[in-house]
């Protein structure tokens, strides 16, 4: 039972990534880009504390969906997200992944079947 539900929740994300998906650039380094579909979120803000005023910064984040299936390198090895990696979106807006605020990761899982990878994202 739980991989037939496995199953329906992949086939309900890529139909999400078929119809409010955009061609995006995912880029490692200089010589490894890796084109793919990808679901931008609404911007969320997040308050960050700034030390040096006691003060706080209102920064916003995007969270990218990807297919874990399609973040793979020339030779088809998995490439596992990263602090500093840029998504380019089809509107030319620069998405560099950033740590996640519950942890020091940029990335999770999307739900518990790990279907997608949720990227954090700011504008850079």
């Amino acid at each position: 039972m739980a991989s037939l539900n496995a199953t329906a929740e992949r086939l309900a994300w890529r139909s999400l990534l078929r119809m409010r998906g955009e061609e995006v650039v995912y880029r490692v380094n200089e010589s490894l880009s890796i084109p793919l579909r990808a679901v931008v979120s609404r911007p969320q803000n997040r308050a960050m504390s700034i030390e040096q005023d006691d003060g706080f910064l209102l920064a916003r984040t995007w969270q990218v969906l990807v297919d874990p299936i399609d973040l793979v390198d020339r030779n088809g090895n998995a490439v596992e997200p990263r602090v500093g990696h840029e998504s380019t979106a089809e509107s030319g807006d620069v998405y560099r992944l950033t740590n996640n605020d519950q942890s020091d990761t940029c990335w999770r899982w999307s739900s518990a079947a790990h279907t997608f990878l949720r990227l954090n994202t700011s504008l850079a």
